[in-house]
């Protein structure tokens, strides 16, 4: 079943081209969609008209069946989590205030608030004392941990996030995308991650969709776009680092630590693929 559906929709920002042209899109229940696309393709205008953050202006938009416009905003954006880059945790707020933020919205018992918040740090691998804490008493990483918890504060059906780990550095990135993939499978919610990213994509993603221009260029699982490409432009955009990303990361580590420790060659690596 479709929780998220756009029919035909178009959307342009005054006299410029078109942002969306004519898109087409379901979005099943529990799927991890990757929106991959160089900057201007429409990625974020998509998660901003899901969550009502911007009207578009022709074609059909459902959330769980129900028209976007019968949604009321404040209801809406209460049931989606959105997680973006710049985090937007409030400064003046503990770490406990910011992730109950939503909860006390709700009239939720402050008791509970606390309980909620004790369970979301533990699932985003950070330890309780931190509610403690303010926003600036953290790393990025951490602070896009409690961003993410804040997110899942009111059990959400629906998460958008828009390129929220490309501000920190890539270990720090490699820890959170695997995080991200054990909430996704604990909690089986539906996820829409927008990203530049190729290996991001591919590593996340129960399905990618490709983007260009305003138009959906292919959608299907990272082996499909990767080694059945639709046409020349996602076989030129997806390339050798797409496939790069295709292979066994245990594996490539494991052949790393081969080489250096002087088991096996440069040489005898590049014969083997002969």
């Amino acid at each position: 079943m479709a929780v998220i559906e756009f029919q035909k929709v178009t959307k342009a920002y005054g006299d410029e081209v078109d942002v969306l042209r004519g898109l087409d899109l379901k979005v099943e229940k529990g799927e991890f969609l990757t929106l991959l696309g160089e900057s201007g393709c429409g990625k974020t205008t998509m998660l901003k008209i899901i969550n009502r953050m911007v009207s578009f202006d022709t074609g059909h938009v459902w959330i769980r069946g129900r028209k976007l416009s019968e949604w009321d905003i404040v209801t809406l954006r209460r049931e989606i989590g959105y997680v973006i880059q710049q985090i937007g945790l409030f400064p003046h707020m503990t770490v406990m205030n910011n992730v109950a933020y939503v909860l006390s919205l709700q009239g939720i018992p402050k008791v509970k608030q606390r309980q909620r918040a004790e369970e979301l740090m533990e699932l985003v691998g950070l330890p309780q004392e931190f509610l403690r804490r303010y926003p600036r008493e953290l790393s990025g990483g951490q602070r896009q941990r409690v961003g993410v918890a804040r997110a899942l504060a009111a059990s959400p059906e629906i998460i958008l996030m828009d390129e929220p780990f490309g501000a920190v550095d890539e270990q720090t990135r490699n820890l959170l995308q695997d995080e991200l993939l054990n909430i996704h499978q604990q909690l089986q919610c539906t996820i829409i991650f927008v990203t530049h990213d190729i290996q991001e994509a591919v590593k996340l993603g129960t399905r990618i969709v490709l983007m260009n221009q305003g138009r959906i260029e292919q959608a299907g699982t990272k082996e499909e776009l990767i080694l059945r490409p639709a046409n020349d432009f996602v076989r030129r955009f997806m390339g050798t680092k797409g496939f790069m990303a295709l292979l066994d990361e245990k594996k490539m580590k494991h052949l790393y630590q081969q080489i250096l420790e002087e088991k096996i060659s440069m040489e005898e690596v590049y014969l083997r693929l002969k």
